[in-house]
């Protein structure tokens, strides 16, 4: 089993996603080659946690509980986030407390943003983000040595450091046991550590967000017939599905949209299908007979959908996806994230009127020109809650 926590670099699902995936084969090339369908998965709505990282860990614990009730007795493989600094490396530190896992592989890079070694020391001391620091390890018996190093734990494998050398040059590996707490209980593991010297260059072609486009047009590859035709059929020609408006409630995270403008920003969107508890469901605002969802569902998801069109007379939602339509018939609720809809998407039709675009525009009216970036802005620093209390 393969649980993804990368939710801006996915392997086998749409970004946003915190998923567990069964994998049965080898498997080569990059992410958009390979999406496969999950056991489970969980939408956080975005591909950055600093939207919330509350969500993230609690997106986590969902997918994890559901692994040991159903999956407990086949091995798991968790790929963390690439982001090991600040509130990324508190999250890194929650993902190891929460999972408890037999091994850690970490790689390290000869530069100043690498972490220390994930040691019994530094998870006996570090903080995370919602397990806090557990300083009830300093308890459990286990010394540490003067100059930082951890001491052999009695009954596990001595240290072991050797030289190898695979195609990659300069790569030194370390095997060291280590122990952490994790809800007042020790756990034992071994720390890899694959120390590369030397960066190499992997001419990688695409940008990080190209990759996330590619990997979320192969989720909706299905949506195409078999075998494919020469010409990719169109969003604006396929037949939606339909779902009224009281089968499913709408939640939207990271963002709060005024009631008058929800179905405005539903349209020509990318959403979740997902299957809420009704208990969740129940905490909603109605206005005329849409439902909005107040509190923050961690539910299961079916997969992601196009909002082709809303009928606000007939209150219907017409729903490009490719869900089948018995799990389709589950679908209570539609979560509105902050992962766009691919502009490809939209252009395929050049020859005809596509819907909700414009090629030519002044950008004289507030909001018709595209956002500019602003890299001198600080990046979130989760210390900064604590001037103000944690929640």
């Amino acid at each position: 089993m393969y649980l993804e926590c990368d939710i801006g670099q996915t392997e086998f699902s749409s970004p946003g996603f915190v998923s567990l995936t069964q994998v049965s084969q080898p498997i080569v090339g990059p992410p958009f080659t390979h999406h496969m369908k999950s056991k489970r998965k969980c939408y956080f709505g975005g591909v950055s946690v600093n939207d919330s990282p509350d969500r993230y860990v609690a997106c986590i614990k969902y997918i994890l509980s559901h692994y040991k009730q159903c999956y407990s007795d086949v091995p798991l493989v968790i790929n963390t986030m690439g982001w090991i600094q600040d509130l990324g490396l508190m999250l890194l530190i929650d993902t190891v407390r929460l999972s408890n896992p037999t091994h850690i592989v970490q790689f390290t890079l000869p530069v100043q943003t690498t972490p220390p070694p994930l040691d019994t020391k530094y998870l006996s001391s570090a903080e995370g983000w919602d397990t806090g620091v557990c300083l009830e390890a300093q308890g459990v018996g286990l010394e540490l040595e003067s100059d930082g190093v951890d001491s052999e734990i009695e009954g596990s494998e001595p240290e072991i450091e050797y030289q190898e050398s695979h195609g990659v040059e300069n790569t030194g590996l370390k095997n060291k046991a280590i122990s952490f707490q994790s809800e007042g209980l020790t756990h034992n593991a071994q720390l890899l550590e694959i120390n590369v010297l030397m960066e190499h260059s992997t001419n990688q072609k695409y940008k990080n967000s190209e990759i996330r486009t590619l990997a979320l047009l192969s989720s909706l590859f299905d949506l195409q017939p078999n075998p494919l035709p020469e010409k990719p059929i169109p969003l604006t020609a396929m037949v939606p599905m339909v779902l009224p408006w009281t089968q499913v409630a709408i939640h939207i995270p990271h963002f709060q949209v005024p009631k008058s403008e929800v179905l405005y920003a539903l349209n020509a969107s990318l959403v979740a299908l997902c299957v809420s508890d009704s208990s969740q469901v129940d905490e909603v605002d109605v206005k005329d007979n849409l439902k909005i969802v107040k509190s923050v569902p961690i539910c299961e998801s079916f997969g992601v959908g196009v909002v082709r069109a809303i009928d606000p007379v007939n209150q219907l939602f017409y729903i490009i996806t490719p869900v089948d339509d018995q799990a389709l018939q589950s679908v209570n609720l539609l979560v509105l994230g902050s992962v766009p809809l691919p502009k490809q998407l939209l252009e395929q039709d050049q020859d005809g009127s596509v819907p909700y675009t414009k090629y030519h525009s002044t950008f004289k009216q507030t909001g018709s020109a595209p956002l500019r970036k602003r890299k001198n802005i600080k990046r979130y620093n989760p210390r900064w809650k604590k001037k103000v209390g944690r929640k």
